[in-house]
């Protein structure tokens, strides 16, 4: 055998041991990630034991250790969180401006009110309600900033506007009232109140009276005085009837 030929059987083997090394370094490779993925999916110590009964029972005990106290803390500062609360009142539709202009001027019926879509009847509302800058508040801008509302419609009077509203829509109406009396600022509360107690005698408007005066009893609302007048005025008008 020559050189030449011995050099060439040195170079294919050579070749062939770097082929079968290249060819177990893939597959080693290849199974790596199986075996990360293999130990990747066992359990921690703490996965283990919150799987267990008692680990349960511990996490549901932190849970209860955790909520108590902000419950309580919730509880507590109520008053707090309440001054933030009000409602908003957007401007009211064409159809609820035409009508608050019918009742200022006295040609307003309960069939005129009852008419209109329960959206404008709601819209009506709101008529009232921004008629007082303090009771209305800031409203929403075109950017998003708080702008001072603007009293829309002629001036009404509670004397007038609420009997036609309970009586026209005494379920609906008495809806806004309770949300007002719930959800509202105490100027805004005194400004509903001003309608329910010139309201009819509805049992809607009674129970609706009722609750928030019994609300105002848990609360200590400093307005529980009012509502438990308003309250017994209506009730007074109702055993008359």
């Amino acid at each position: 055998m020559g050189k030449a030929e011995r050099r060439r059987n040195k170079r294919r083997r050579e070749r062939e041991a770097q082929r079968e090394g290249e060819a177990a370094g893939e597959t080693a490779a290849a199974a790596a990630p199986g075996e990360e993925a293999k130990r990747g999916s066992e359990p921690s110590e703490l996965q283990r034991f919150l799987r267990t009964p008692r680990g349960q029972m511990v996490l549901l005990l932190a849970v209860l250790l955790v909520s108590v106290p902000i419950g309580a803390a919730v509880g507590l500062n109520r008053a707090f969180f309440e001054r933030y609360v009000r409602e908003k009142y957007p401007a009211g539709t064409q159809a609820a401006l035409e009508a608050a202009a019918a009742i200022a001027r006295g040609e307003a019926s309960v069939a005129s009110v009852t008419s209109l879509s329960a959206l404008d009847r709601e819209a009506l509302y709101r008529v009232w309600m921004r008629q007082e800058p303090e009771v209305a508040g800031p409203v929403d801008g075109p950017r998003g900033d708080q702008l001072p509302p603007k009293p829309q419609g002629p001036l009404l009077r509670a004397e007038v506007v609420g009997p036609l509203l309970f009586r026209a829509d005494p379920r609906g109406y008495a809806r806004l009232l309770k949300r007002t009396l719930v959800a509202g600022t105490p100027a805004q509360r005194e400004r509903a109140l001003e309608l329910a107690r010139r309201g009819p005698p509805h049992p809607a408007l009674l129970e609706v009276l009722e609750f928030a005066a019994q609300r105002a009893e848990r609360t200590r609302d400093p307005q529980r005085a009012l509502l438990e007048e308003v309250l017994s005025g209506v009730a007074t008008l109702s055993s008359a009837s």
